[in-house]
């Protein structure tokens, strides 16, 4: 059921795709399935964290980018909210033509693709600039690099040097012998 809503097409084929007012085919902004949750990566990524994630925590359950008790981020879901709730009047007349609404909400309906990027976009930056969750800000980040593949051993906070990532030296690989 809850497919039906947020993604129409699936029970009407016809409402697949419509023309935004620039002329361009869109899919519908309602079920913001691929793009509020994209503009949410790409501002925490470039805007908010600087590019600078600790790879290994992201894949741990209790890392820190758990954000709260049940693993989710209120400001991630407070954007995709905001990203797509203004434009479901504009929506309803697609699924009912009984329904009227201004022309307004038609416009942003048809607009719903700019809208709700830009806007999930800008309202996680600002909510994460004035709420930030601090235990996720690092000073450098953390990759898989060449010394954790090749099985050598790492120190947690220290910046690997461009040296101790190559090939080992040759005392190195007598003493291995």
């Amino acid at each position: 059921m809850l497919i039906w809503i947020l993604c129409p097409q699936k029970k009407e084929p016809g409402l697949l795709w419509t023309t935004s007012l620039t002329g361009f085919p869109t899919t519908s902004p309602l079920p913001a399935g691929e793009r509020l949750p994209l503009s949410i990566l790409i501002s925490d990524y470039y805007l908010v964290h600087n590019r600078k994630y600790n790879i290994w925590e992201l894949y741990d359950q209790n890392g820190i980018y758990r954000y709260n008790k049940y693993g989710t981020n209120w400001r991630a879901a407070a954007a995709f909210t905001i990203g797509w709730v203004p434009l479901l009047p504009g929506f309803l007349p697609k699924v009912n033509s009984s329904i009227h609404v201004i022309q307004g909400m038609t416009n942003l309906y048809y607009c719903g693709y700019f809208y709700g990027f830009g806007s999930s976009m800008l309202t996680y930056w600002i909510f994460c600039k004035l709420w930030p969750a601090k235990e996720t800000m690092l000073d450098y980040p953390v990759y898989v690099d060449d010394e954790v593949l090749t099985g050598r051993d790492v120190e947690e906070g220290v910046v690997a040097d461009s040296e101790s990532l190559g090939e080992k030296s040759g005392s190195e690989n007598e003493k291995m012998k």
